[in-house]
């Protein structure tokens, strides 16, 4: 916790810049103005709830049969929760059923059967934003996580590696989420204000499928920020991005119109059901002849018009349930599908919450079919009585019974698959990411580079090595942290052969050029104090030994400080705690002539303690004076060291 802490208030402060600032303020007002739309969307549906049943009402009194009525029938409107203020579901948008007669259950825009499995709206609405937002902002946050190599490895030498990689991840995760969480909140905020409150249990449901998005997003971008080629990685960053946008929605909803096509056309489905109905009404009247409304109906045409019910409008009824059913089994094996792919769970969870769902769908299917049932035995009861008039058709509708409200679903057990799922692929993002995080720290040198490397250190001194053409840094860090494989040069320290698998007591301090540079002076110490476990007394002396970089220009970036400023800060802070061996490569730049004096000078107190110390730099550097330095001769296609100060090759010194 301690250095999830540090690392955690570490991105705080750098992130809470102007760019960062100005992204925020972005995503929370496209987060309102999808919260306007989608209440807009939700107030309408409500406006017409008024409008709709005086529609209904005043069409009744205009029968003057109830054949009529029992023609034209009555419509039931699909009412969604108030939550479809999050997420609009164009198939129930507008969603009415009209019923007959017939025993035809019309579920307007044609969403009945292979239609309702048809193409999604893309992502316009709210909780689709946020689907967009976090998968795209999780991949390159968790891709810019990674990138930074040698810093990482100099925090490596100050702690446990895997507390380094999961601090890394994790602090980076939890920011990204709180984040998302305040724009989601103000956004929610301003729907309360008008008379709109979403603050209820299921929006807990909501807050972890985001945790989760980010999560597997950020892991995901982990990943590729590990590969080697930049170029490689961007490609990949836009490859992942538009397979989970773009793609697996799409055969997602390529495999819902295959299992659709089993079903039954809506149009051969329609026509039978017209065929069985109008078949009964013609045998009823060449049985009976026409009946005439007011005349007595004799006991027989009663009996016969009961048969009907009971037989042709029962096979009616089955017939809409077995479409029912053969729906149901393919929402179902959807929903298993689904389980498998977090962009669609995450879908799937937008459409149940918001009462927009295969289920909430099959729910207002039985509904209609209950209502039906309960119209035809009231027209029928009403069409055979000889005490109704003409002009005095009663309406069978004496409340609410043509309105069917929605629920969320808030039950939290049917989100534990996708969520489980969802959560092991988490775990497997992160085990592969430390795994290549690992290699990253401490890549194999090519066969043949280092062959015969033959060097002599010693302790006490000072040696300068040029890393302009060969990757002495990533040699030298991968022997002191006992990782020896393909070496088979030799390398000592007091006469002592240290290419070893012990990892060995050493700091290493990264390039200024691997520090991220938009952190302050201050916010560094802060981070590094946390890392290494400073004590009070060592912070203190730390920021006294600095001077002014401690003080007037702490509030200054990193990446405005001057060479010699930015070199003096990392070997303040790297010295802090006593080690055997120093690696520093923080001169890649030129130095004044004063600080490398200056740094000699310091030097010597380490080297005094017995300690080693390896400088790291390019051709540009300068020191003012070092026991030994090595510069890098290529032969052909092998390099060697050359031994300078000594003024010859050191043997065989190739690599």
């Amino acid at each position: 916790m301690r250095l999830l802490k540090t690392f955690f208030v570490f991105e705080v402060k750098r992130r809470c810049r102007i760019r960062e600032f100005l992204i925020f303020l972005a995503v929370t007002f496209l987060l309102l103005n999808m919260a306007q739309e989608g209440r807009k969307s939700h107030l309408h549906t409500l406006d017409n709830i008024k409008p709709f049943q005086n529609i209904e009402a005043m069409k009744v009194a205009q029968y003057v049969l109830y054949s009529q009525y029992g023609a034209f029938g009555l419509n039931i409107m699909y009412i969604p929760p108030v939550t479809s203020c999050l997420f609009i579901e164009s198939t129930f948008e507008g969603l009415m059923t009209n019923l007959n007669t017939v025993e035809r259950l019309n579920i307007y825009k044609g969403v009945k059967g292979r239609v309702f499995f048809g193409s999604n709206n893309g992502y316009m609405s709210f909780l689709d934003i946020i689907l967009l937002l976090t998968v795209f902002f999780g991949l390159i946050y968790g891709y810019d996580a990674m990138r930074r190599k040698s810093f990482l490895q100099a925090l490596s030498t100050m702690e446990k590696k895997w507390k380094i990689y999961s601090a890394a991840i994790l602090s980076q995760i939890l920011l990204l989420t709180l984040a998302f969480f305040a724009s989601v909140g103000i956004a929610l905020l301003w729907l309360l204000t008008e008379q709109i409150n979403l603050f209820q249990p299921y929006l807990l449901i909501v807050g972890l499928w985001i945790l989760l998005m980010v999560s597997i997003s950020f892991g995901a971008g982990c990943i590729i920020g590990l590969l080697k080629s930049k170029t490689a990685g961007l490609v990949s960053l836009a490859v992942v991005f538009f397979c989970a946008i773009v793609l697996i929605p799409w055969l997602a909803d390529k495999d819902n119109q295959a299992q659709a096509d089993k079903l039954e056309s809506p149009f051969d489905f329609e026509l039978e059901n017209v065929k069985i109905g109008m078949g009964m009404e013609k045998r009823l009247i060449d049985t009976f002849g026409v009946y005439k409304t007011g005349s007595v109906a004799s006991p027989e045409l009663i009996k016969a018009v009961q048969n009907s019910v009971n037989n042709e409008h029962k096979d009616l009824r089955e017939r809409e349930n077995r479409m029912k059913n053969d729906m149901s089994a393919i929402i179902k094996r959807c929903a298993i599908r689904d389980v498998f792919f977090p962009i669609l769970s995450y879908k799937a969870m937008c459409r149940s919450i918001s009462g927009q769902d295969g289920e909430k769908f099959i729910g207002f299917y039985s509904y209609c079919q209950e209502i039906k049932k309960q119209f035809i035995d009231f027209y029928v009861e009403k069409r055979l009585d000889s005490q109704n008039k003409p002009g005095q058709v009663e309406n069978f509708i004496k409340g609410n019974e043509n309105l069917y409200y929605a629920a969320a679903r808030t039950d939290f057990a049917q989100y534990v698959p996708g969520m489980t799922v969802t959560f092991g692929y988490i775990l497997i993002a992160i085990l592969v990411g430390y795994s290549l995080f690992l290699m990253r720290l401490h890549p194999l040198p090519r066969k043949g580079i280092i062959d015969d490397m033959n060097i002599a250190l010693i302790s006490g001194s000072d040696v300068l090595f040029n890393t302009q053409i060969i990757r002495t840094a990533e040699i030298f860090y991968n022997i002191l942290s006992g990782k020896i494989k393909r070496f088979t040069g030799k390398l000592t320290l007091d006469e002592e052969n240290i290419v070893t698998p012990v990892k060995k007591d050493f700091a290493y301090m990264c390039s200024p050029a691997e520090i991220p540079g938009e952190a302050t002076v201050n916010d560094l110490l802060t981070f590094f104090k946390g890392i290494m476990k400073m004590t009070r007394e060592q912070f203190r002396e730390l920021k006294e030994g600095l001077g002014e970089l401690a003080g007037e220009k702490g509030k200054q970036r990193f990446d405005q400080l001057e060479p010699d400023e930015q070199a003096k800060l990392l070997l303040r802070i790297v010295r802090v705690i006593p080690r055997k061996i120093y690696m520093l490569h923080i001169f890649e730049s030129s130095l004044s002539f004063e600080f490398s004096k200056e740094l000699s000078e310091e030097m010597k107190e380490l080297k005094k303690s017995g300690a080693l110390i390896i400088y790291l730099g390019n051709a540009n550097c300068t020191l003012f004076s070092v026991d030994r330095y090595f510069s890098t001769v290529k032969e052909k296609n092998r390099y060697r060291y050359l031994d300078v100060v000594m003024g010859s090759a050191r043997g065989n010194e190739k690599i």
